[in-house]
């Protein structure tokens, strides 16, 4: 869903408004929004508010875009693999009103698979206890069987498109000011600055290339940091009654929710927010020689009986790197064909085991980075579709001399005056060999490993700093 289309659907524009705007977009350039807001069609306060609303809690089972069948049974499972009793438990477990659990609670002891404990200690719904009943159970085990999703209720494909068409990458604008202080622990020659600028508000994809071991996979993942507005992303997804896993603790960051602007009470929150969304930052996904092209792909985890989501879709929002670019089993020339249409097109299609395929919108910043030349990897025609080459190269002999300066001061290691002039020239000049932004912390963490086994405060002699620098290189 493109933001038109949601904009539209909530009823805040009109379709020839869009129309308008795209035509003026032709003209000018600018974002969708930008131009809505131009025509006086939108305020940057109504764009801002669709761009935050967080998922509002379904109010019944028909909401959820989920049937009946598929919840209850989801529900027995959770049951029984948690031994859940009372609502308030089970609600809290698939991340649904207690409203829909009550009506979900009635269906079961309709069919015979629940029944209410006896000597309970309040009639409150939310207190009452139930337990499965021998059919019950034999449900759940039959289920589980088939899947063994436990957790929270996914969420429907056209509800996870809808909401990625309110927090898109491209949404939020970084400034020079931003994304200097995201890139502020690096040093970095100003040339840099600016073409990563424009690269990082393309969303698009950007080639990273240069020399090993100078700071390429650190710039892509500090990029991320330029970013501050927080995005939503669901547990899992339900496709054709199959469920997809999307949430990844390893690779998106909770947000802690500020329930005060909710109300002080979690049933509150329960119903105003769907709990089905985590809220995190956005997320930086990286991935080097190990890729293959079966990670861009849905995997069926046969023991578990349910899907994995690719790589790219648990970075939707965020940043996937593609680093080592080149180093990968798989050909580099496959790896870019599979990403032709998700980087022209801005879809992806991931099918399941029986064939069916479906549409995902693709939206994040995708990084290639290598240290292999891109003519080496690629023909013309494909190296013109990355519309951001950006080259990074070895550091300017200022930059050098404050590297080393920086890491000694975090290292606690004084650095003697002439150190690095000597360095430059009996060793870079005499050797001819090219400098390297890794190199001072290479050789301060030498030093400080020599001096430790010699029994002594570290210190960063000569000799033993061209000691160090013997290790950098294999002998012919």
């Amino acid at each position: 869903m493109l933001l038109g289309e949601l904009l539209i659907e909530e009823q805040i524009v009109e379709p020839a408004d869009i129309e308008r705007a795209l035509s003026r977009q032709k003209r000018v350039g600018g974002t969708l929004g930008e131009n809505l807001i131009a025509l006086g069609k939108l305020t940057p306060e109504q764009l801002e508010a669709v761009f935050r609303r967080r998922p509002s809690a379904p109010a019944d089972i028909e909401a959820t875009g989920l049937s009946v069948n598929f919840l209850l049974s989801l529900m027995l499972k959770c049951i029984y693999v948690y031994g859940l009793q009372t609502p308030t438990q089970i609600a809290d477990e698939l991340k649904l009103r207690m409203s829909i659990i009550g009506d979900l609670i009635d269906v079961a002891k309709q069919r015979a698979f629940m029944e209410t404990l006896p000597h309970a200690t309040s009639t409150a719904p939310g207190d009452l206890r139930y337990a499965l009943s021998t059919a019950g159970k034999e449900r759940a085990l039959e289920e589980l069987d088939l899947s063994y999703y436990v957790g929270p209720a996914p969420v429907t494909l056209s509800a996870y498109c809808r909401q990625i068409a309110r927090q898109r990458i491209t949404h939020e604008r970084v400034n020079r000011d931003r994304l200097v202080r995201a890139l502020s622990h690096l040093v970095l020659d100003d040339d840099l600055i600016i073409h990563l600028g424009p690269a990082i508000n393309s969303g698009q994809v950007v080639l990273l290339y240069g020399p090993s071991g100078n700071g390429k996979t650190a710039v892509a993942k500090a990029l991320a940091t330029a970013f501050e507005n927080d995005i939503y992303v669901p547990y899992a997804l339900e496709l054709d009654g199959q469920v997809v896993k999307v949430y990844d603790p390893a690779v998106h960051q909770m947000v802690p929710s500020d329930a005060a602007e909710l109300g002080s009470t979690r049933s509150i929150r329960r119903d105003q927010i769907d709990g089905r969304w985590v809220q995190c930052r956005r997320p930086v996904l990286a991935t080097g020689g190990e890729l293959t092209l079966s990670m861009l792909e849905l995997t069926y985890n046969s023991d578990l009986r349910f899907y994995e989501a690719p790589v790219q879709l648990r970075a939707t929002g965020g940043i996937l790197i593609i680093d080592d670019f080149g180093h990968q089993s798989v050909r580099p020339a496959e790896i870019l064909n599979r990403w032709l249409v998700p980087m022209e097109r801005r879809v992806d299609y991931l099918s399941l085991r029986t064939g069916k395929t479906y549409e995902f919108p693709v939206d994040q910043l995708t990084i290639f980075s290598t240290n292999i030349s891109p003519s080496r990897l690629m023909d013309p025609a494909m190296i013109r579709r990355f519309p951001f080459k950006v080259a990074i190269g070895p550091p300017s002999p200022e930059a050098y001399d404050r590297i080393f300066e920086r890491v000694c001061a975090h290292r606690g290691v004084p650095l003697p005056d002439g150190l690095l002039a000597k360095l430059k020239k009996e060793f870079y000049e005499r050797e001819n060999r090219p400098m390297a932004a890794f190199h001072p912390d290479f050789i301060v963490n030498y030093v400080i490993a020599r001096c430790r086994f010699e029994g002594r405060l570290p210190t960063l002699e000569s000799q033993i700093v061209m000691d160090a620098l013997t290790h950098l290189f294999i002998k012919p």
